[in-house]
């Protein structure tokens, strides 16, 4: 549940939002948020700053196919996920992270939760470091498909990639990956997949590629 925004998006299949060169600053209030997504055709997020709310910086929970896109942009100490991506209903989930900081997030830095839809997101040039984990799947219905290419997964107190239930995959490639308790986990069925091209070392456990390495095409 998502208390207390200080953005709230209600709008109707097919419109684009767009949110440029902003800053929202939650002053560490509890119960708060910086943007909640409910529905839309699309969030374009870019050029802002996102930092000190109780709960999630972006909480995007649209209950139909919608797509969510986040660049040059810092999510900083917030309270639960820097970015939460948990649609409802049916349909199919679409997100880009580009050029985008995730620090300091009480639980995880992107957290994506599938219980019926086909989620598919890719993480580009960018870090998510210092929250609980790094980035978290799970599915109980439908699946997730999670790229993150070229970013930083560092310092986070649990797992750096968890892929979480059948029907999750994250693929990484060309990625950092140091300084967490865990690199990577693959939980109930999970699937975390490699390119065999990552620095993964530093880390308290899992300091190698994930197994079945995947070849560039």
């Amino acid at each position: 549940m998502v208390n207390n925004p200080a953005i709230t998006i209600n709008a109707n299949p097919g419109d684009k939002i767009n949110i440029i060169g902003v800053v929202l600053d939650g002053t560490a209030l509890a119960n708060t948020s910086g943007i909640a997504f409910n529905s839309g055709g699309s969030l374009h997020v870019q050029d802002s700053v996102i930092r000190n709310f109780g709960q999630y910086g972006i909480s995007f929970t649209p209950n139909a196919s919608s797509q969510l896109f986040v660049s040059n942009t810092l999510l900083s100490d917030n309270g639960t996920d820097g970015v939460s991506i948990s649609p409802s209903g049916s349909g199919t989930i679409t997100g880009v992270l580009n050029h985008v900081m995730i620090e300091n997030s009480g639980t995880d830095g992107v957290g994506i939760g599938s219980s019926a839809q086909t989620i598919n997101v890719t993480i580009s040039d960018s870090a998510s470091v210092n929250n609980a984990d790094g980035i978290f799947t799970s599915v109980i219905g439908g699946s997730i498909s999670v790229m993150v290419r070229n970013s930083t997964i560092a310092n986070n107190s649990g797992v750096g990639l968890f892929s979480g239930g059948s029907g999750s995959t994250i693929r990484v490639t060309r990625s950092t990956i140091t300084g967490n308790a865990t690199a990577w986990t693959q939980g109930a069925s999970g699937v975390v997949s490699s390119y065999a091209d990552n620095n993964i070392d530093g880390n308290g456990a899992a300091n190698s590629e994930p197994p079945g390495p995947l070849t560039h095409h």
